[in-house]
């Protein structure tokens, strides 16, 4: 059951780390960006300058009043301004006007979905945000497929010179030249079954209860009120009893879907290295904390002048990926001395990267899966088709 749990874990980075177009990050003003420095502890949101406009004012999330999002009227101005794009007879300045009033329209979607999820996971009890969160996590696909077919379109007109020199960037309708994600029935479905598995699986945490000493009580308050660490995992053992057997059918059918969707957007090596852990007895992580060594003009590993240039320009000490190197190196050393067959993969460490599982400040992981067994299962191994 573990080694299934961190192959979900592993098929799950696919669409948590950005390495498919699922999402186009967009800012209407453009500029260079500076790291802040974070030297004297975390920087306070209200005074974080950032290098453009937020769209969305700050607010308290307490004092954040949920609207339900109009995806009808979005869907239908985006493939409005889609049709006049392509029109001929519109002008540039028209098409990113009405595009800009739009896209205001699905940053409140994307904020009103996460606001409902927030409330919900909260208080899995609160059937009205239950059902908004089921329902933005329905309607993710039809926006992002609207969204899309807009870029793609906007893309073929003979405005796209000026939408990209006025507007989006150069060579921004680049990756909208061939089939784009929601161009495909099946990816589609993929992903609605994948809402829906997660949807299922947070209801599964609504408020559990297990028999206990001959009643029905709440895991949750068993927990919080356990004396001893041996009653805390007693406790656990229970709950992973009664309700091991169904999140386990959702974990497996979400790890089908999602590598599935791995072949799909041209992730496959995903797909095989997950096989690889599925097989895996055992997967050690290691992971650098950023920091600087103060080496500056006599390194320069990092292509910047200084260590202070580096940090300025959010650059990555090439030191953190030699100490991860040595780290993972005596490693594999002292497994092959007793035998154990292993191999270091990126797709591991950056799956439990994008799932903080060793916190916020590891910037760089590489996972080591290990197996004890006839043969090793990591080499000999065939890309997925």
């Amino acid at each position: 059951m573990k080694k299934r749990c961190f192959a979900l874990l592993l098929a799950l980075s696919l669409l948590l780390t950005g390495c498919s177009p699922l999402f186009d990050l967009y800012s209407a003003f453009r500029g260079e960006y500076t790291r802040p420095d974070y030297s004297d502890g975390a920087i306070s949101y209200r005074e974080f300058q950032r290098p453009y406009q937020p769209r969305v004012k700050y607010t308290a999330e307490p004092d954040i009043e949920y609207v339900r999002p109009d995806v009808d009227g979005l869907c239908s101005t985006l493939k409005s301004i889609g049709a006049s794009a392509t029109g001929g007879k519109a002008a540039a300045a028209d098409i990113i006007n009405q595009f800009d009033a739009a896209y205001d329209d699905y940053v409140l979607f994307n904020t009103m979905g996460e606001l409902a999820y927030l409330r919900y996971t909260r208080d899995l009890s609160d059937s009205y945000y239950e059902a908004e969160y089921t329902w933005s996590t329905d309607q993710t696909t039809r926006v992002e497929k609207a969204m899309e077919d807009c870029y793609t379109t906007m893309a073929k007109s003979s405005l796209r010179s000026a939408l990209e020199e006025q507007y989006f960037g150069e060579d921004f309708f680049a990756s909208y030249d061939s089939d784009g994600v929601y161009s495909d029935a099946r990816t589609v479905a993929l992903l609605q079954q994948e809402s829906e598995l997660q949807a299922q699986y947070v209801a599964l945490q609504n408020d559990p209860a297990i028999e206990w000493n001959g009643a029905v009580r709440s895991v949750s308050e068993l927990l919080e009120n356990a004396v001893t660490a041996d009653l805390y995992y007693e406790v656990l053992g229970a709950y992973y009893d009664a309700y091991g057997a169904q999140a386990g059918e959702i974990y497996i059918k979400l790890i089908q879907t999602r590598r599935e969707l791995a072949g799909r957007l041209d992730y496959a090596f995903f797909a095989r290295d997950a096989d690889n852990v599925d097989y895996a007895d055992a997967v050690v992580l290691f992971g650098m904390e950023e920091q600087r060594r103060g080496l500056n003009g006599g390194c320069q590993y990092c292509h910047f002048k200084s260590c202070a240039d580096c940090a300025k320009q959010d650059g990555l000490c090439a030191w953190d990926a030699v100490d991860v190197g040595i780290a993972i190196g005596s490693a594999v050393s002292a497994a092959a001395d007793a035998r154990v067959d292993s191999r270091v993969m990126f797709s591991v460490g950056r799956a439990a990267k994008s799932l903080g599982l060793l916190g916020e400040k590891a910037t760089l992981v590489l996972g080591l899966p290990l197996s004890v067994s006839g043969k090793s299962p990591f080499f000999d191994r065939k890309p997925k088709k």
